[in-house]
């Protein structure tokens, strides 16, 4: 059975005090089946929905000599990634 991705992002208002925690959560599709129509009740869809969904892409770039990922893989968390979506 296949599962989808449930990403929570918490950011600050002010830029000087960015903090970002995101967590990810693996739930099964009869779950999520079950929420998107409670979830829509509360959400309006944004002006690049045609259909009422669409995928986002994100591009994600480093150094040449790769600092975010090796800041990531030593499990530095204060380290800094430069995304596009």
């Amino acid at each position: 059975m296949s599962k989808k991705h449930i990403t929570k992002n918490i950011v600050t208002s002010s830029v000087s005090e960015f903090q970002r925690l995101e967590i990810k959560y693996l739930i099964s599709n009869n779950i999520v089946d079950i929420l998107i129509p409670d979830l829509l009740q509360h959400l309006e869809y944004d002006s690049y929905s045609i259909n009422g969904e669409y995928d986002i892409f994100s591009v994600y770039f480093d150094t040449q000599d790769l600092q975010a990922f090796e800041a990531k893989m030593a499990g530095n968390n204060k380290r800094q990634k430069f995304r596009i979506r």
